[in-house]
């Protein structure tokens, strides 16, 4: 079972090494901030938006949930929302960090020694 954790602030820092991949509303608009490849660690296990579903999956991930092992397309959601799909996630030690404004859900999980 994932761990889940809110944040308030809107940041997303892995919570094994610190790296922040996600910055809080006080350095970046939303509007402004786009993901990059570059602001994952080696823990981070998916970034996914409720509007615009995975921005980033890593191979654990896919292979945890029996996806294909690449980011096109994206993976079959079973009519369930990114939020309901990603804490299907069952990998030891697993977090899920999520962003619940209510225009604007942000997800990213992240587990330990998940390189991938």
């Amino acid at each position: 079972m994932i761990t889940e954790k809110d944040t308030t602030d809107g940041s997303m820092a892995c919570p094994f090494c610190g790296k922040e991949i996600i910055p809080s509303e006080e350095v970046a608009d939303e509007s402004d901030w786009s993901f990059d490849m570059g602001d994952v660690c080696e823990h981070t296990l998916f970034v996914a938006t409720s509007e615009g579903g995975f921005e980033y999956r890593s191979s654990v991930f896919n292979s945890h949930m029996n996806f294909p092992d690449d980011q096109d397309p994206e993976p079959s959601s079973e009519d369930v929302s990114v939020d309901e799909l990603t804490s299907r996630v069952s990998l030891p030690g697993a977090v899920k960090i999520c962003n619940r404004d209510p225009l604007w859900q942000l997800y990213a999980g992240f587990a330990p020694n998940s390189a991938g």
